[in-house]
Formats: C-alpha cells, sequence, structure tokens
C-alpha cells in the first residue's frame, strides 16, 4: 500500500461526508436518482457481471445470472416502496404535553462504507448498497480482491455511473482494507468470515461506528424421523450445499439424521450428487470451482484432519492447483476430532451425523455451532419444527428447505451471536442504514397541564412542591390517557368551528354536511 492510496481514501471519504452533511442525499429525489442509476447499471452491464461471476467461481451460466437478477428485483421493490419507508411513524401523546404530536422519523445514518466478499462477489456487494441508498446514505465500496474479475469490473464501473461524492469505489488487499476501516467512518457493513468481522468490529469501536456483521458459522440440516419426504430433502439439501463448490455462508454445513432414516437419506443424497454433477464431476459445466488453490488447500486439510466413511468424492479427486475439491459426503465422523465438525468448511464437504433422541440433536447441534446463521429443519410436525425453533438459536430458520431466504424480500436476513448482527433485503435494508430519530411537536404556549388544579403552582409540571402536586402528578403521569394525532390545536379549533356552525345554521343539509365532515375529522 502508498501514500497515495492513503490520500486518495482520505480525499474519497471526504468528499461523500461534505455531500451528506450538506443534506443532499437526504431527499426522495436524489434517492431515486441513485437506485435508478444501479438499476441502470446492472441492465447495460449485465452479461459483462455474469461473466466476471464465472471468471473467478467458474460457476454455471444460469446461477451467476440469479445473483445479478436478484438485485434488479430488489432495487425495482425499493423505487416501488420507497416513499412509504420514508414516511414517519406517528404515535399518541400523552395528555399532559397535550396539544402536541410525536413522530419516530427515519433518518440516513451517514457516509457509509460496504465491504464485500469474494463468494458472491455481485451480489452481497449491491444488496447493501441498495438498502444504503434508499436510506439516503452516500457510500464506499470495497470490493473483494480475490474475485479479481468482479473487483476490477466494478473499480472500472463505479465512476462511470455515479459521481464519487454519491458512489465511490476503491480496491485493494488488507493493508488497503485497514487503511479505509481507521477512517471515521457513519456506519459500516462487512460480510465475510468470523476472524475477520472481528477486526471490522474492532476498527468501529475506535470511533464507535455502528456496524452490520454478517458472517458465517456452520448451519445445520436437521431431518427428523417425521420428515416429509426423504427424496426431496436430499435432493434441497445437495444443491443448496454444492452450489457455489459450497462456498455459500448459509449453506448447510453438516446434516444431522435421525437414526432411523440415515441409511435412506444417504442414499438419496448419493443420488442426486450423481444427478447433478454426473460421475464425473470435474468435467461437469455445472459444478464450480473453489476461488483459489489456496482455498483448495485449506478444504483439503481439513479433509486430511477428519475421519468417517467417505461416501463419494474425497482426497483422491481433489486438485488443489485446479482448484477444484470434488463433492464429498462423509457419514459419521467424529464428533470432536474431526475438522469438517469443528471448523466452518466454505467447501463441497458434507459431513452427515446422526441423533437419536430430540435432546441428542440439541446438544450436538450447539455444541458444533450454538448461534448458526441458519437452522434447516426438516420435519413434516409443526410440533418438532417449533420446539427446535425454541430450542436451537440461529439468525435464519428454514422449514423444509435450505438457502431459499437469500432471494425473499420480506423476510430478514441476518446472523446472531457469533453469526453477526443485523439484517438486510427488502425493507430491513433501509432501516439497517436508517435510524429512527424522535420528534415531538408542541404548541409554543398551550399547555394542557395549566388545566389541572394545584394551587400555589402555575403549572403541576413545575416546582414549587405542594402536596396536590405530589398526589397528583405521579398518577396522571401514569394514568393519564394518551391522546392520537388528530387531536392537534388545529384540529380542536376546526371542530369547535364547525360545532359553531352546526348550532348556528338551521339549514339541515348544511347541517348533515358539518356532522360528516367532523365525523372525517
Amino acid at each position: 500500500m502508498t501514500d497515495a492510496f492513503k490520500a486518495e481514501a482520505g480525499g474519497l471519504h471526504s468528499s461523500l461526508r461534505r455531500r451528506f452533511l450538506a443534506g443532499e442525499t437526504r431527499g426522495y429525489e436524489w434517492r431515486r436518482k441513485q437506485l435508478k442509476t444501479l438499476g441502470k447499471l446492472l441492465e447495460e452491464h449485465s452479461d459483462s457481471l455474469i461473466g466476471a461471476i464465472v471468471a473467478d467461481l467458474k460457476r454455471p451460466w444460469s446461477e451467476a445470472a440469479m445473483e445479478v437478477k436478484i438485485l434488479q428485483r430488489e432495487i425495482n421493490d425499493a423505487l416501488r416502496n420507497l416513499r412509504s419507508w420514508m414516511r414517519p411513524t406517528w404515535h399518541w401523546t400523552h395528555m399532559l404535553v397535550a396539544p402536541a404530536k410525536q413522530e419516530a422519523r427515519p433518518e440516513p445514518l451517514g457516509s457509509a462504507l460496504v465491504i464485500g466478499p469474494y463468494n458472491y462477489p455481485v451480489n452481497l456487494l449491491i444488496s447493501p448498497l441498495i438498502g444504503a441508498l434508499s436510506a439516503g446514505c452516500n457510500v464506499m465500496l470495497k470490493p473483494s480482491e480475490i474475485s479479481k474479475s468482479c473487483e476490477r469490473l466494478f473499480s472500472e464501473l463505479i465512476p462511470r455511473y455515479f459521481e464519487r461524492e454519491d458512489v465511490c469505489c476503491v480496491t485493494g488487499g488488507v493493508p488497503e482494507t485497514t487503511t479505509i476501516l481507521a477512517l471515521n467512518w457513519d456506519f459500516v457493513f462487512f460480510t465475510g468470515s468470523r476472524k475477520v468481522g472481528k477486526v471490522v468490529a474492532s476498527a468501529c469501536a475506535q470511533h464507535l461506528t455502528p456496524n452490520v456483521l454478517e458472517l458465517g458459522g456452520k448451519a445445520a440440516a436437521l431431518v427428523d424421523s417425521s420428515v416429509t419426504s426423504v427424496t426431496e430433502a436430499a435432493k434441497r439439501i445437495v444443491w443448496t450445499k454444492f452450489v457455489n463448490a459450497g462456498q455459500t455462508c448459509m449453506c448447510p454445513d453438516y446434516v444431522i439424521c435421525h437414526e432411523s432414516v440415515v441409511d435412506e437419506l444417504c442414499e438419496e443424497l448419493l443420488r442426486w450428487t450423481k444427478t447433478f454433477y454426473g460421475e464425473s464431476p470435474k468435467a461437469s459445466p455445472d459444478f464450480a470451482r473453489l476461488v483459489s488453490p489456496a482455498h483448495a488447500r485449506h478444504v483439503v486439510h481439513m479433509l486430511e484432519e477428519s475421519d468417517g466413511e467417505v461416501l463419494c468424492g474425497g482426497l483422491d479427486a481433489a486438485d488443489e492447483e485446479a482448484c477444484y475439491v470434488p463433492p464429498t459426503i462423509i457419514k459419521n465422523p467424529t464428533l470432536g476430532r474431526s475438522a469438517v465438525l469443528s471448523k466452518e468448511i466454505f467447501g463441497p464437504v458434507l459431513p452427515v451425523i446422526t441423533f437419536s433422541t430430540f435432546e441428542d440433536s440439541v446438544d450436538k447441534i450447539t455444541t458444533i455451532d450454538a448461534e448458526p446463521l441458519a437452522l434447516y429443519i426438516f420435519s413434516g410436525s409443526t410440533s418438532v419444527q417449533e420446539r427446535y425453533l425454541a430450542q436451537v438459536r440461529s439468525g435464519d430458520a428454514i422449514i423444509n428447505d435450505c438457502f431459499v431466504q437469500a432471494g425473499l424480500d420480506g423476510v430478514p436476513f441476518g446472523g446472531v451471536g457469533n453469526s453477526g448482527y443485523g439484517c438486510y433485503h427488502g425493507k430491513a435494508s433501509f432501516d439497517a442504514f436508517s435510524y429512527k430519530r424522535g420528534v415531538v411537536h408542541r404548541h409554543g404556549y398551550l399547555d394542557a397541564a395549566v388545566l389541572v388544579p394545584t394551587p400555589g403552582s402555575i403549572n403541576i409540571r413545575y416546582p414549587p412542591d405542594n402536596p396536590t402536586r405530589r398526589a397528583l402528578l405521579p398518577l396522571l403521569v401514569r394514568y393519564a390517557p394518551a391522546l392520537p394525532r388528530f387531536l392537534t390545536l388545529g384540529n380542536l379549533i376546526g371542530v369547535t368551528v364547525l360545532a359553531v356552525l352546526i348550532t348556528t345554521f338551521k339549514n339541515g343539509m348544511l347541517k348533515e354536511g358539518l356532522r360528516k365532515a367532523i365525523e372525517y375529522l
């Protein structure tokens, strides 16, 4: 890293801050313009972005395309709902401060830093950006240096479509990331490993910067004896585990299956693996590659440090230099001794262990990872589903499927505990980059508290204290009703005027019309 990068990053940060502090990003029109610009970028360069994903991860075109198309859907959803997201929430106000009204107003947190990962290099960088722009935040993007094709493409496209004061992009490795993290951001959004997440959280703590950490962990796919269909469960588990060669933070990291159905499940897992990727997955255009030889080496080392019965794949077929580890299923590795049950795999290896009772399964899941990013429950029994939801903590939980939460904007996506904190997708993305600002509107002169009789005091709210104040003030604070927003001074005057008119004029139609007006108010 050079001094030139420090100067460039500092200048970009200052430009973002100046624009935000000038209030230029707060309005509806700025937000709408930025979202439409981002949509235009994705539309005009969709094929280039898909090609970059394929180049970095060797994923099939259709799966790479999903990563881009989901973003276009998110942008359309944000544009459609932006006005309603921006509206304040009004609340009833305690009678003692009447006439008044109070609101919780969503405000942008400010200039944000978004750090993306390599495994879904387009979606996991741009999805937080959609939330930031919707909320009125300007952004510095830091794509992963590991997915080189995507990093290069973003560094070219972002300055072509956005002013640097609105959205900018910096590139580089660990030193560069460390440098930009040291800047005083208003908000940081990070997606990546737990190890790096702790570094990010520590850097944010230096400036008390709020942040969202989307981390990972060992998500369990639990197959109960009450499973609706072993075949369907196996099909869904195999695809979500081996898509992107297992480089998915929310994919099932292992299967824990009831001992009564484990043999059938393993047969189905093998069958679907061969159906999807053939007898030679290395030759299959549908099976991706690990992002680098170093990442392949990491997975190979985990296999070397694990036991159990290898049902398919394994060490012999691995090719580190080609970034290839075959789809591997291991039955009954030893809990407490096998690396595949103690570390997040982040590769195409699926351990399968068994349980005998509900308590046994909960104990094993919490031993492996007490707070995973996701929990997948395959059961046809509602009571079984609810027992697991009550006893096992996780960021998200899916019943009878895996991974689908990634594409749904109505379900907040995020971790808990060691799998991260904060969430996004849909309105949750808008909320992640916003804070609720409480605003109370009071009349400058009128005060309902003066109506409370307090001998010796001008208003029960103010000293000096006296027996009446001591008796009434605590009771009113606790029991006096809250009044709705429409009971403001203006509305009260309007209702009074209408009431006088009704009394004065005897015309039946006018009287009826005015009464309807009162009802409307």
